[in-house]
C-alpha cells in the first residue's frame, strides 16, 4: 500500500512537472500575456486591458538574462542564486519567425529606456524613409493608413462653457481627455469624434501643437524635428550601408554605439569608430519605427528614435 501511495504521489510530481514545463516553453517561444500599464495606446488599448503577445510571428527571442525566462528568478533566489543571475547575460539570439512584422502591427517590446514592457505601433519598417509631415504620416510619398483608433490633439479657442463641455464629454463617451487654459480649451479626439462634433453647434476646431512639451525630441537640436513635422529618415535594415558624416552622425550615433556595440568618437571633422576613421556603416541589425495611437499622450520613436529587433518580444495577437 505504501509502495503504491509512493508511485502515485512521484506520478503526481512527474504530472505537475510537466504541466510547469509546457507553461513555460509557450511563455518563451510561443506567447505571453501583457497588461496595459498606460494611455499611450487608447483609444486602441485602454489602461489595464490584458493582451496576449503573439511571439511565433516574428520569432521567439532566446532568454538573454536569467530573468527572461519564466519563474527562473524565484528558483535563483530559493537556491542562493540571485546575485549570479542578475550578472549573468548572453548574447542575442531569435529562432525563426513565421512571417514577418507589417505596418501598423501592434508590439510589445522591452522599453527604450529601461527594462520594462511597452507597447506601440509599428509605423515603420527596415528600410523605409519615414516623414511626418502636419502630423500625417508618409512612408516614402505615400501615406500611411491610420487605424480609427488614433487619438489627436484639437483646440478650441476662446472661453469654454458648461454647453461645449456636455457636448464634448458626449462625443467621447465619458473618456473625454480635455483640458483649459486662459482662452482655450484642448481636447484629444479620434477621427470618428471629430467628425461627430460637426452635427453640434461648436465653435471652430482645429488641430493643436504641443508647444509647450518638455520632452525632448529625436534629432531636435539638429534638424529641428517636432512631434507633428518629423524626418524624413531613414530605417535602418540589417546589412544596409549608410555614408557617415557629422551632419547625419546624431540619427545613427546611438544606435552604433548603444544598441550595435561599438566606440564612436569625432576627431575635427571625422568619424571614429572603435578608433579608425570611417565614412560609412553597416547595420547589423533590423530597426522599427513606432508611435503610440494616443499621439500627444505617448513617448516614442519620435522621442527616443528607432528601435532594435533585439527589444522586440512579439506582437498584439488578442485583448483577452
Amino acid at each position: 500500500m505504501k509502495r503504491q501511495k509512493n508511485i502515485g504521489f512521484l506520478m503526481k510530481a512527474i504530472y505537475l512537472l510537466g504541466i510547469f514545463i509546457v507553461v513555460v516553453v509557450l511563455r518563451i517561444f510561443c506567447l505571453e500575456f501583457y497588461k496595459i500599464k498606460s494611455v499611450s495606446m487608447e483609444d486602441t488599448l485602454i489602461e489595464n486591458d490584458m493582451v496576449i503577445i503573439d511571439k511565433m510571428t516574428f520569432g521567439a527571442k532566446l532568454p538573454e538574462k536569467v530573468s527572461d525566462v519564466p519563474f527562473a528568478d524565484m528558483f535563483a533566489y530559493l537556491l542562493g542564486l540571485k546575485t549570479w543571475a542578475d550578472d549573468f547575460r548572453g548574447n542575442y539570439r531569435r529562432i525563426s519567425g513565421l512571417g514577418n512584422l507589417k505596418h501598423n502591427d501592434i508590439l510589445v517590446m522591452n522599453g527604450v529606456r529601461d527594462n520594462n514592457y511597452i507597447v506601440k505601433r509599428c509605423v515603420g519598417l527596415p528600410g523605409d524613409t519615414l516623414k511626418i509631415l502636419k502630423d500625417i504620416l508618409y512612408i516614402g510619398n505615400n501615406k500611411l493608413l491610420e487605424p480609427n483608433g488614433i487619438k489627436k490633439r484639437y483646440t478650441i479657442y476662446g472661453k469654454p462653457n458648461s454647453y461645449l463641455i456636455k457636448t464634448l464629454t458626449e462625443v467621447c463617451r465619458d473618456k473625454c481627455d480635455l483640458w483649459t487654459d486662459s482662452n482655450s480649451l484642448h481636447i484629444l479626439l479620434t477621427d470618428a469624434n471629430f467628425h461627430q462634433l460637426s452635427h453640434f453647434n461648436i465653435p471652430a476646431i482645429e488641430r493643436g501643437t504641443d508647444k509647450d512639451s518638455k520632452q525632448k525630441i529625436f534629432g531636435h537640436e539638429q534638424f529641428r524635428f517636432t512631434k507633428e513635422n518629423f524626418g524624413p529618415i531613414i530605417i535602418p535594415a540589417k546589412g544596409t550601408t549608410v555614408m557617415l558624416n557629422l551632419k547625419n552622425l546624431p540619427l545613427y550615433k546611438d544606435i552604433i554605439t548603444r544598441y550595435e556595440g561599438n566606440n564612436v568618437k569625432v576627431l575635427g571633422d571625422k568619424v571614429l569608430i572603435n578608433n579608425y576613421v570611417v565614412q560609412s556603416y553597416t547595420f547589423k541589425l533590423n530597426y522599427y519605427f513606432v508611435m503610440g495611437d494616443n499621439r500627444d499622450r505617448s513617448i516614442d520613436s519620435r522621442f527616443w528614435g528607432v528601435v532594435p529587433e533585439k527589444l522586440i518580444v512579439g506582437k498584439v495577437a488578442y485583448i483577452v
